[in-house]
C-alpha cells in the first residue's frame, strides 16, 4: 500500500511518454484535496486573516 500520488510519481518514471495515462489518474486524485479546500475555506480565510491583524 502507497499513496496515490507516489504511485504517479513512480509511473512517470517509467512512462514519461504517456502523459494521458498521468493526466487520467492525476484528476481523480485531487479531487479529495479539492472538496476539502472548498469544506474548509472558510476556516482557512478566517485562519490567514486573523493572523495577520495585530
Amino acid at each position: 500500500m502507497k499513496p496515490v500520488t507516489l504511485g504517479i510519481y513512480e509511473y512517470i518514471g517509467a512512462h514519461v511518454g504517456d502523459w494521458g495515462a498521468v493526466m487520467a489518474v492525476a484528476v481523480p486524485s485531487s479531487i479529495p484535496a479539492a472538496v476539502l479546500l472548498v469544506v474548509a475555506q472558510k476556516y482557512v480565510a478566517a485562519g490567514i486573516s486573523g493572523g495577520s491583524i495585530k
